[in-house]
């Protein structure tokens, strides 16, 4: 789970979708107890699970026009009425 969740932007969408419970109050709080769930415990990238997920998804990432199209969605039109606005 380190690896997908590395801010509290990140557990906003694991709540959102339901695929974590926010029992601690605080986003940051939880973005921190799961970053520090595996501290001392090494993993054999090889055999783990989502290998094949984890790096389609860093190379996704990596191309120049999904960053720029990410970086427009979250800061420009991250909802319909910034869109009209903007228009």
């Amino acid at each position: 789970m380190d690896d997908f969740v590395n801010t509290e932007k990140d557990v906003e969408f694991l709540l959102k979708d339901g695929i974590v419970e926010n029992m601690l109050g605080d986003d940051n709080e939880v973005c921190t107890l799961i970053n520090n769930l595996g501290r001392g415990i090494s993993v054999d990238r090889e055999s783990f699970y989502f290998t094949t997920l984890s790096e389609s998804l860093n190379s996704y990432c990596r191309k120049p026009w999904n960053k720029w199209k990410a970086n427009l969605r979250q800061n420009y039109f991250n909802t319909p009425w910034a869109t009209i606005s903007k228009a």
